[in-house]
């Protein structure tokens, strides 16, 4: 049996933002530079998650990114399913 993903959007997006720093601890700031290509992709990330935001998706997204490497250190594979059977295994080359 399959478990579950946590939804990594359980609060709005400024709640999500604050709750990500401790409470002494203000949010940070970045100014990211994305080509076209990737400002795209982007957006239509946003639009398939639902996100409210870019700035959640980028959250989002980085949390993904996160626990995908902590699968893979833990010596775990990532792998596509489609009705209880593997279709294939993902790798991610960095």
């Amino acid at each position: 049996m399959r478990e579950p993903l946590v939804n990594p959007r359980n609060a709005s997006d400024a709640a999500s933002a604050h709750n990500e720093a401790s409470a002494s601890e203000k949010p940070h700031r970045l100014q990211l530079v994305f080509s076209a290509d990737a400002y795209r992709r982007l957006n239509d990330a946003k639009h398939l998650s639902g996100a409210s935001s870019q700035a959640q998706t980028v959250r989002d997204a980085i949390r993904v990114f996160a626990w995908f490497l902590q699968q893979r250190r833990d010596g775990f594979e990532i792998a596509l399913l489609r009705d209880d059977k593997v279709e294939k295994v993902v790798e991610l080359i960095l």
